[in-house]
């Protein structure tokens, strides 16, 4: 059991690990209520399509350490969720998109402390849906957190 754990291990891009370790860190400080949570639906006809929800979660500091951008519209849904670190530096975004037509696709991007990306994971199933590429909505969440922050 341990060499085939050893194996999965090494078989991990470098710092992947250190990444899942932070997003179970948060996860589980979530649930022990050591985070506070706040909850805003974005103001419809700002930079925000309509229905954007953002769920933040900061530590006692202020630091916030899970972002969750979520949203639709008639036809299709995603939900964009970005984990920090204790410095406050973007380590894991989990996007998840689905449409009526039973598409799913989803992305997981792993980054290491100075924001290179370390590694990108996708699924895909159903026939297909235009959804937006998560990278773009990662860059766009960063600007426009700035206009109008969750």
């Amino acid at each position: 059991m341990l060499a085939l754990l050893l194996t999965l291990a090494a078989a991990l891009p470098v710092g992947v690990a250190e990444v899942r370790s932070v997003v179970v860190q948060v996860e589980t400080a979530h649930r022990q209520g050591r985070l506070k949570e706040e909850h805003r639906v974005m103001s419809p006809g700002s930079i925000w399509p309509d229905d954007t929800t953002c769920d933040r979660w900061r530590n006692a500091s202020g630091t916030v350490r899970r972002l969750t951008y979520a949203g639709g519209t008639s036809d299709s849904f995603t939900t964009l969720a970005q984990t920090y670190d204790a410095a406050g530096k973007l380590r894991f975004a989990f996007w998840r998109g689905g449409a009526v037509n039973q598409a799913r696709k989803e992305i997981r991007l792993y980054f290491d402390p100075a924001g290179r990306q370390l590694q990108r994971l996708a699924q895909e199933t159903g026939p297909g849906y235009p959804f937006s590429d998560p990278a773009e909505l990662l860059i766009f969440s960063a600007s426009a957190a700035a206009l109008a922050p969750c």
